[in-house]
Formats: structure tokens, C-alpha cells, sequence
């Protein structure tokens, strides 16, 4: 995962696609986001929802997942992840070279720390995933 990687934003609603895709492409041209993708049809749709659904299992396979759900202003919620980050770095448990860097770390404990899920309403999923060998 490159070291640029932001937040993204998944919207499982079905709503006017002709809006939905000029708010889209208006987000990427002003580049408040970087990536989209819209589903053409509920196969897309159901493909995408996969994804999504495996990503904790996934994780799980390489390590240990801890999931913590909280609520904080909608504001904060990335304040929280970087301070997570930092909490993580300064205790030497995401390798070298962990500032700044968003996405997988090599070379400590901890192999990624993110946050995801229903952020519009002030509830939001973090994810911190271990490495569990040597």
C-alpha cells in the first residue's frame, strides 16, 4: 500500500447514479480523493461488499486482528488512527522508518493500523493487526 494512501469512502446505497457520478467525478477533479470506483450493476456491487466482508479474515491469517469500535466527533475519527499510529511507533512496534507512513509496516510487531467503516454517523471501526510469529 503506497505511503500516500488516504481515507476512503464507501457508500453501499443505491441513489441516482447520474448524481453519484458527477459528486465523483467532482471529488477526483478537485482531488479530495485520489480513487473511486462506482458498481455498474449488483454484481459489481456484490463483488465490491466481498471485498470488504474478507478483509478481517484475511488479516486474521497473517496475525492477530484486534477490532475495536468507538465513537467519537465525525471530525476526529482520523485524528484517532494517526495517534494510534504514533502510540504504536514511539513503542517500537511498528518498525523503522514508521513516520508518516499510512498503510502496511514492515519490521515490527504491528503490521497495519487503520480505520474504516460507518464515519458518517460518528462510529467507526479501527484495525490493528499483529504479526504473531517470532
Amino acid at each position: 500500500m503506497p505511503s500516500t494512501m488516504k481515507p476512503y469512502v464507501r457508500t453501499p446505497y443505491q441513489a441516482d447514479i447520474q448524481k453519484l457520478s458527477g459528486l465523483t467525478e467532482h471529488l477526483l477533479e478537485s482531488n479530495l480523493v485520489t480513487d473511486g470506483v462506482l458498481a455498474q450493476d449488483t454484481t459489481q456491487l456484490q463483488s465490491l461488499w466481498a471485498i470488504r466482508e474478507t478483509i478481517g479474515e484475511s488479516a486474521g491469517k497473517a496475525g492477530s486482528v484486534y477490532k475495536y469500535d468507538v465513537s467519537v466527533p465525525v471530525g476526529k475519527m482520523y485524528d484517532v488512527v494517526e495517534k494510534v499510529r504514533r502510540q504504536l511507533g514511539e513503542a517500537g512496534l511498528l518498525g523503522e522508518g514508521w513516520e508518516g507512513r499510512l498503510g502496511v509496516y514492515e519490521g515490527g510487531r504491528v503490521m497495519a493500523a487503520m480505520g474504516y467503516g460507518h464515519m458518517g454517523d460518528g462510529q467507526s471501526l479501527y484495525r490493528v493487526d499483529a504479526r504473531t510469529d517470532g
